[in-house]
């Protein structure tokens, strides 16, 4: 999932310190209950750990009791390198169902990544493709294997406006 809505001229100097706007907060606030009428719920959530990205996970999938409510990747945050977020997933259990929330293009480029290690562009040597993931928007991918690299299939990838009308 790509963080909601984040205030542009924010009071904050560091980008990583911005937060969600009221509109961020308010369609993460609906998405999260349209996710949870049609009963998507997560076992593991991981963010990067710029402040409109926790806010949206918190919002997104808040913790339930005894259950650490999100862990903070690097490897999510705008500036990581390409992929570095694979190997990271590859250690995930496979099972869980696992909610993932960053930034463009980063998130766009680990969900081609994905999608192509299990297609026949990673056999022709050809590049990843690259989605675009809207601002609260989420793609859902089925994981096919986590080694040796994490492959998978798009099952959907669904804007702010498909997500709250869920169920």
């Amino acid at each position: 999932m790509r963080h909601g809505k984040a205030g542009a001229g924010s009071p904050h100097p560091d980008d990583g310190r911005r937060p969600l706007n009221a509109a961020g907060k308010a369609e993460a606030a609906e998405i999260s209950a349209a996710l949870a009428r049609a009963g998507i719920a997560f076992d593991f959530v991981a963010s990067s750990p710029l402040s409109r990205a926790v806010q949206t996970a918190e919002i997104v999938a808040p913790g339930r009791k005894g259950r650490r409510r999100v862990e903070l990747w690097d490897e999510l945050k705008p500036e990581a390198a390409p992929g570095a977020a694979l190997s990271r997933i590859a250690g995930l259990p496979f099972g869980p169902s696992a909610l993932l929330v960053g930034h463009e293009p980063g998130l766009g480029a680990l969900v081609g990544s994905i999608m192509a290690a299990a297609g026949p562009a990673a056999r022709a040597g050809r590049a990843p493709p690259s989605l675009a993931v809207k601002k609260g928007g989420m793609a859902k991918l089925r994981m096919l294997s986590l080694s040796p690299a994490p492959r998978g299939q798009l099952r959907w990838l669904a804007t702010p406006r498909q997500l709250r009308r869920l169920a």
